[in-house]
């Protein structure tokens, strides 16, 4: 989700010398513990253990568990990819809070190699004009650049503002000029979501060879930042996803297999995240923006489109440019139409099974 603008510098004394220390031994241990580390595994249980006891702990097996499971596709594919006999009907559904960032963001939205209307969103008259004077030479089709109330992150400004182009397109991207300057491990985040989801012609080949071979999938996302892997969770917003997910006729439970887009970027068939767009949630629905960092209904949104995917009748699969990782030992390789349909048949994850499904 969009960050909000950095804030005035943290006054407060600096760390001592032992807390540096230890933050350094847990951040090393998640970097361990995402390649797979026994030992890094072992330092992230024992700072859990310190800070949630017994509940943080089974969350943390949770996450292992999952974690040895998650399993992604590699982009781009190794083999030939024949072109669509059409072009698809896509549009590129973009929120851009951080003006500043758009020649990154467009940088990468130029490796789409089709055609593909943009639509975006912005909050002031100012960064509106310079978002359309910034993508004047867009060659790919129309853009449209519309305001929305600085409220509800990127997910409001797309799904309430950029409803209706839900409802004109087969395919949606969501994106969003993303920044995440609360720490500084995170500022690589939003460029390493760019290069999964956008990071070449053939890798969005790839990702609608996907959509073409497999009209069962109806979610494409990256695969998780690995600095953000062990501290993936409900956080505070499972009160809030639960009562949204009831709505859709979806079950959740604090402990149940649980997965997520982290960062809210995804190609999807738009029909996949219809249960969420029929509730016809408005503005109004998201609270003001005082620099939350969760527990917000953007932040629930954003933990439950999986689950809304689902709920719609379509699977979901992750992507992952093996060079962003430090291990690609569960980043399967794709040289053949057969290892694509072989992943398909035995990698998929779903989050509720035995619930109804459209």
């Amino acid at each position: 989700m969009t960050d909000l603008p950095q804030q005035p510098p943290d006054r407060r004394p600096r760390p001592s010398i032992l807390a540096r220390a230890r933050r350094r031994l847990r951040e090393s241990g998640t970097e361990r513990a995402a390649r797979g580390d026994a030992v890094g595994t072992l330092l992230i249980m024992a700072y859990i253990a310190r800070r949630e006891g017994f509940p943080g702990i089974r969350r943390a097996v949770r996450t292992v568990l999952v974690t040895r499971r998650d399993y992604s596709l590699a982009v781009p594919f190794r083999h030939a990819i024949a072109a669509p006999s059409s072009v698809p009907s896509v549009a590129v559904a973009c929120h851009i809070y951080h003006d500043e960032l758009m020649p990154l963001l467009g940088g990468y939205l130029r490796n789409i190699p089709f055609r593909c209307p943009l639509f975006v969103t912005t909050d002031t008259p100012a960064k509106k004009a310079a978002i359309e004077r910034y993508f004047a030479d867009w060659t790919n089709g129309p853009v449209e650049v519309r305001l929305a109330p600085n409220r509800g992150r990127d997910i409001a400004p797309k799904l309430v503002a950029l409803a209706d182009v839900h409802d004109r397109f087969e395919y949606v991207l969501h994106v969003h000029a993303k920044r995440s300057m609360h720490h500084p491990r995170l500022h690589r985040w939003s460029e390493f979501l760019f290069n999964n989801l956008l990071g070449s012609p053939q890798i969005v080949a790839s990702i609608f060879e996907i959509f073409h071979r497999f009209p069962g999938i109806g979610l494409v996302s990256s695969q998780h930042f690995e600095p953000l892997r062990s501290g993936l969770g409900w956080g505070e917003n499972f009160a809030l996803a639960e009562k949204l997910a009831g709505r859709m006729g979806i079950s959740l439970a604090p402990d149940q297999a649980f997965d997520f887009p982290s960062g809210s970027m995804f190609w999807a068939r738009t029909r996949a995240l219809r249960p969420l767009l029929d509730l016809r949630l408005g503005v109004d629905d998201f609270p003001p923006e005082l620099g939350q960092l969760d527990g917000t209904l953007a932040h629930a949104i954003e933990r439950i489109y999986y689950f809304v995917c689902e709920r719609a009748g379509f699977d979901w699969v992750k992507v992952a440019r093996p060079d962003q990782f430090a291990t690609s030992r569960r980043i399967a390789p794709i040289d053949s139409a057969d290892a694509l349909a072989a992943f398909i048949d035995r990698r998929l994850v779903r989050l509720t099974k035995g619930q109804p499904r459209a």
